[in-house]
């Protein structure tokens, strides 16, 4: 009989989380997405341009430095001038208005990592004009080197993602 209420508690003991969080992972229920809403969503990692690159004589200099050391040491420094990279200056326009102009810095404790950007705008469904715009960013600098512009029909809870192709060196639409 003892046998019996321990192994019924100790059921009732392992059933009782199970049944918890059973209904409190059903029971709030969470909409990522609006019914009627979609999203826009412009991600992507890009490394800039470094600020100041070497010239010819800093280059000979720097190769005259390079071939003095240890075969096992030359490879330490292998670039000469700036490791600072340019910030990201981004630009987004929802329906031919300015939605966003952000300018983003590069990772690191010296500015010289890969710059990552991330923005979420939340549209309604239907047909929208976007464009998004990107430049390796120096003081008064408009003229953007990555662009896409497009028309696109966003479906209700629909997300869209703007990202960098490294290879092409372009921003692309993926759906």
């Amino acid at each position: 009989m003892d046998k019996r209420r321990l192994s019924a508690a100790s059921i009732a003991t392992l059933v009782s989380p199970a049944i918890f969080i059973f209904l409190f992972s059903t029971s709030p229920s969470y909409e990522y997405n609006k019914k009627k809403e979609a999203a826009l969503v412009v991600s992507f990692k890009k490394s800039s341009e470094r600020i100041r690159l070497c010239d010819e004589k800093e280059l000979n200099a720097f190769k005259q430095k390079a071939d003095k050391r240890r075969k096992h040491m030359q490879s330490a420094l292998r670039e000469c001038g700036s490791r600072e990279r340019l910030p990201i200056r981004l630009k987004v326009w929802l329906d031919d208005k300015e939605t966003l102009d952000k300018i983003i810095y590069p990772t690191g404790f010296r500015n010289d990592g890969i710059t990552y950007a991330y923005e979420y705008f939340t549209i309604s469904a239907g047909m929208h004009r976007v464009k998004v715009a990107a430049v390796d960013y120096r003081e008064r600098e408009n003229d953007f080197s990555h662009v896409i512009e497009k028309e696109i029909i966003f479906k209700r809870r629909q997300i869209v993602l703007i990202d960098y192709d490294r290879v092409t060196d372009q921003l692309y639409l993926n759906k």
